[in-house]
């Protein structure tokens, strides 16, 4: 069964940009979704609405024409910015997919989806990812941009390699694990104060700051051997551990130049 997706297109004319937003109806607009976007250049913004669509708004940077109507093929929906240049974005059974035609192009998005909604999103280049008022399992992959994420629920794994990781959320799915990793940057963490979490720290050049209790493991940790061409290297962990209210479901965060603040909300 092909799902027939409604679609609107709005077009705005801000200095030499052009803004241009569609309508994405569910399979089942009473669940929950997923949404999936995976760009190479440009900057990612997702945020939540009371209505059982997703919306899609995008920016293109320079003159481009004006878009064509949608395109049917195998189920897809097209909208395109011209000159070979487009945003692709599909819809099944509560499952979007959204991403460009041309990676080499700059392209700003901002999608709007119900509360509820899992979100796995990565860039590359010459953009941020923000993200607020979301319920779900997120996954959040940037290289050379921040991941800034507000007042979200849920699960989080979110990493990136040259800016900083900000976090808060409102509530925390448990019995889930959570990962933030960073390279050159500051892991930023705002947890409500009754959150129930074991924590696992690591910053090579940086510092841990907190102002939750924190039970930190004691003792040394257990060293580790590993061979090699006939010799044994013996190390140790020197990573922060440690509980939280009495502890549950791990934390893990690691950057190698910044430091990492854990906070209460």
């Amino acid at each position: 069964m092909v799902t027939v997706i409604m679609m609107a297109t709005l077009i705005l004319k801000v200095s030499a940009q052009e803004v241009e937003s569609f309508s994405i109806p569910l399979t089942f607009p009473d669940k929950e979704g997923t949404l999936h976007i995976g760009l190479i250049t440009g900057s990612i913004k997702v945020t939540s609405h009371a209505t059982n669509d997703v919306t899609v708004s995008f920016t293109n940077t320079g003159n481009k024409k004006q878009s064509r109507g949608p395109e049917t093929k195998n189920g897809m929906k097209k909208i395109t910015g011209g000159a070979g240049y487009g945003i692709v974005a599909t819809e099944k059974n509560n499952k979007v997919e959204i991403g460009t035609e041309n990676p080499n192009h700059d392209v700003n998005l901002h999608v709007t989806v119900p509360k509820n909604f899992s979100l796995k999103l990565s860039t590359i280049n010459d953009g941020d990812i923000e993200v607020e008022n979301v319920i779900g399992n997120h996954e959040i992959s940037n290289i050379n941009g921040s991941v800034n994420m507000r007042n979200v629920g849920g699960s989080v794994v979110a990493n990136t390699l040259n800016e900083d990781i900000n976090i808060s959320f409102t509530s925390v799915k448990p019995n889930t694990p959570m990962a933030f990793t960073n390279l050159n940057g500051d892991i930023n963490l705002s947890l409500p104060a009754t959150t129930k979490f074991d924590v696992k720290t690591r910053s090579e050049n940086g510092n841990v700051y907190t102002d939750f209790d924190i039970q930190v493991a004691t003792g040394a940790e257990a060293a580790k051997t590993t061979k090699k061409n006939g010799y044994y290297k013996v190390s140790k962990d020197n990573s922060i551990k440690g509980k939280v209210n009495g502890g549950g479901s791990e934390i893990i965060m690691t950057t190698m130049n910044g430091d990492i603040t854990i906070k209460k909300m």
